[in-house]
Order: C-alpha cells, then structure tokens, then sequence
C-alpha cells in the first residue's frame, strides 16, 4: 500500500517534469535528489533498523514522507509550481525512504525460515511489480484527468493507511545485542565485515556497479520515448505497465520455482542479458517492438534482484 503511493508519485513528477522541460538535465536532478540521500542514508538506516524497533522506523519514516508530500500539495494548491520546490521535496521523501527500505527488508530473516527466503522474496517482488502495474496505470489516468495534486493526495492517504495497518501489527522488539557502541562504530563494523568477506564483497560491489549503470537507462526512458516515439502521456504509462507486467511475471517465477542453486553464476548471466537488452532498446526505432525490450528487462530484474538479496541474506 505504501508503495503504491510512492510510486504513484514517483511516476507522476517525472511524467510531470518530461513533459513540462523535455530536458535530459532536470531529468537528472530530479533522479539525484530521488535516489543519493536514499543511497547515503540507508547506510545508517540499516544500522537504525539492527538498534531499533523496526515497526517504530517504518511507521516514523512513511508518515516523514507523508509530511513532506504534503508540503507540495499545499504549494500546488496556493499556485506555486516551482520545479525546485519538487526537488527539494524529493530529497526528503528520499530520506525518509533511506530509513524505512532497509526496515522493511531486514524483517525477511527474522520473520521467515532461511529455505524459504527465495520464495517470500518472490512473491515480495511481484507484490512490488504489481505495484509497478497499478500505480502508471492509475498515476497516468489521475493526472491527465485531475493533475498532480491528486497523485500526491492519493499518496498521502495510502501512507495513512499503511501506517495504521502497521500499529495494529505485534511485533517483538529485536535488537542489536552489543548497546554499547554507537551508530557510527557499528557502522564502520559493517562495512569492514562486507569488505573483508570475499564473497559478500564480490556480490555487493556488482550489485552496485550494475544499478550504477542501469539506473541512467531507466530514469532517461521517460525522455527516450518522448523525443523518439511521441510525447502523448498514454505512451509513458503504457510502458511503465508493460515494465510492471514483465516484474511480475519475473517476480512470480521466483515464487513458484523455489531456490535457486549457483546463485552467483545465475546473477552474472542475467546480468550479461538485462545488458544486452537495454543496448537493443536504444537501437529500436519502432515503439511497440520497445516495448517488447522492455517487458523481458522487466522480467529479468526482479529475479537479479530476488537471488542477490537471498544470496547477501
């Protein structure tokens, strides 16, 4: 449920910001502000979630972007659309999502027998990509029929009520045992521990490197399908619905089939072809074959992403 909403956020400001600039820049501002505070605070955010009561963390850090949601609906609403008002927004809802994301994953273990993670992060994964399948299709629908505003509002209400769904959850606290030491040494213990790890390191740094070279593809999309195929926002929901269709088809397979033995060996050639695939979307000139690119990528990240987190796990 709060996906839904961020989501439906997420597509609606940068359909908003395509559509608006057509500009590969404020493309590329609004992805930074989205995703590095997210990026540097889920560093501390895990060390939050292995001290804290995780319930306390999501509940805090979904109603933090609520808040900060609700700041654009305001400004929009009082005739102050200012684009720099929407980046700064971003960041925080950024922020608030570098806290709740490593919550939310780290309950998995504890929550779900070892030989089971594969299949519940699968169906996680689907749950997410049907997410993906809804909220473009809604998001393109509610703005082009009532504007941005109402993305937000809906944003803001799902976020309520994935809050309330988690008060009424009983949880026990778990933390960490060692209270000692602070967040910054705990920390620093973490990334000596990865990086000291062979295997651990390995998979981390290509988890990394690959999304490092990924995400322009994803974010630029958008701007791609505008100057290539047509500016109409139908097209740019369109595609977010055949992406989601493909991550559940993924997301499910994952689900259905159980583990996964060589994990390692598996990522590397999905990578290698989620690669291949995102060369062949920048060479097609015809929409509908693009979209044919972007349903099997959309196939293949969920389960990259699914074996990596169960193998780091």
């Amino acid at each position: 449920i709060s996906l839904f909403g961020s989501q439906l956020v997420s597509y609606a400001i940068i359909w908003y910001i395509t559509l608006e600039t057509s500009s590969g820049g404020w493309l590329t501002m609004i992805t930074v502000c989205s995703m590095m505070p997210q990026a540097l605070i889920s560093l501390w955010g895990g060390v939050l979630a292995d001290r804290y009561n995780k319930k306390t963390l999501i509940i805090l850090s979904d109603t933090f972007i609520a808040i900060a949601t609700l700041i654009l609906v305001v400004a929009f609403i009082s005739a102050f659309k200012n684009l720099y008002l929407i980046l700064i927004v971003s960041m925080l809802r950024s922020i608030g999502a570098g806290v709740q994301t490593p919550a939310v994953t780290s309950f998995f273990p504890e929550l779900v027998p070892e030989n089971q993670l594969a299949r519940v992060q699968g169906i996680n994964q689907a749950l997410g990509s049907a997410m993906m399948l809804l909220a473009p299709a809604l998001g393109g629908l509610v703005l082009n029929q009532f504007g941005l505003v109402w993305t937000f509002i809906i944003d803001i209400l799902s976020a309520a009520a994935a809050v309330l769904i988690m008060f009424r959850l009983k949880i026990e606290k778990k933390i960490s045992k060692d209270q000692r030491s602070d967040i910054l040494t705990d920390l620093k213990k973490g990334l000596t521990y990865t990086f000291h790890h062979r295997q651990l390191r390995q998979i981390m740094l290509a988890y990394a490197l690959s999304f490092v070279l990924f995400t322009p593809a994803a974010t630029l999309a958008p701007l791609l399908i505008e100057r290539s195929f047509g500016n109409e926002l139908w097209r740019l929901s369109f595609n977010q619905i055949i992406w989601g269709l493909g991550s559940i088809i993924g997301g499910l397979s994952l689900s259905f089939f159980g583990d996964v033995k060589q994990k390692a060996r598996v990522i590397s050639y999905l990578l290698i072809t989620f690669g291949l695939l995102l060369i062949l979307e920048g060479a097609v000139s015809n929409f509908w074959l693009y979209q044919i690119l972007v349903g099997l990528t959309g196939i293949l990240l969920p389960i990259i992403v699914t074996l990596q987190t169960v193998r780091i796990q």
